[in-house]
């Protein structure tokens, strides 16, 4: 579990996203087999949405 505060532009915060979930893509083709012990589903949330502190 991870929380991170950042100021970013509409297009920076794009670019972040687009960026992490490329990088969650590369872990597809290393995926595990399904009986494989240790292994287990791991699912990913992304949001990101302003904060007015206002």
């Amino acid at each position: 579990m991870s929380s991170d505060t950042l100021r970013l532009t509409p297009e920076l915060t794009r670019e972040l996203v687009e960026k992490m979930h490329a990088l969650v893509d590369t872990y597809r083709d290393r995926a595990t087999a399904e009986d494989a012990p240790e292994a287990e589903q791991v699912r990913f949330h992304t949001h990101a949405f302003p904060i007015r502190t206002d």
